[in-house]
Parts: structure tokens; C-alpha cells; sequence
């Protein structure tokens, strides 16, 4: 954040990444919250490398609380998923997209 506010400049910002959240921060909440509004894109996928919705039960991220958390924190910026490089990546970010959407 010192970064951020030392550039001040709208093109310069924060860009979240829910794996390293999990492994770095004292939790998700924590490091979304530390932002304080200053986040304007999100990488979302698994620490088992999976993009969310996609392999059930393999999910440690609790999805719909990081959707409130960034609803409470204000986010509008965009989000992107990490699709693993097995197979055809289509049908496995449709998967994805649709599980983020509900």
C-alpha cells in the first residue's frame, strides 16, 4: 500500500491474488481488507492450482465469504481465473465462470 499511495496515480494499484493471500496473509479477509479499497483486479484460483467451481472437492478457499469481503471493501475492478494447461482450457473456464456468476 505504501507503494500505491507513494505513485499516487489512478493507473498505479493494488492487484489481489487469492492464492497468495491464502499462503502469505493471516487470512483472505485480511489481506483484501488491508487494501482498503485500493484494489482494482482479482487472480482467483485454488491452492490445488484449480480456477474456483471447477473441482469441488478439492476447494480450500471459501468462495462466497471473499465475494462479501470484496462487496464490503467497495471492489469494481475485474477478476481473471487461472485455467491449468491439461486439456482444452474451455470447457473448464466455462465451469468456473459459472460457479463465480451464482
Amino acid at each position: 500500500m505504501e507503494w500505491v499511495e507513494r505513485i499516487g496515480s489512478p493507473s498505479f494499484s493494488v492487484m489481489l491474488d487469492t492464492h497468495q493471500l491464502w499462503a502469505m496473509e493471516p487470512s483472505i479477509e485480511h489481506g483484501i481488507r488491508v487494501t482498503r479499497g485500493q484494489a482494482r483486479h482479482i487472480h482467483l484460483y485454488e491452492p490445488s492450482r484449480w480456477p474456483p467451481g471447477v473441482v469441488p472437492e478439492k476447494e480450500a478457499l471459501d468462495w462466497p465469504h471473499i465475494a462479501r469481503v470484496l462487496q464490503e471493501e467497495g471492489f469494481q475492478g475485474s477478476a481473471s481465473v487461472v485455467i491449468i494447461p491439461e486439456g482444452d482450457p474451455e470447457p473448464v473456464a466455462r465451469k468456473s465462470v459459472a460457479y463465480l456468476r451464482r
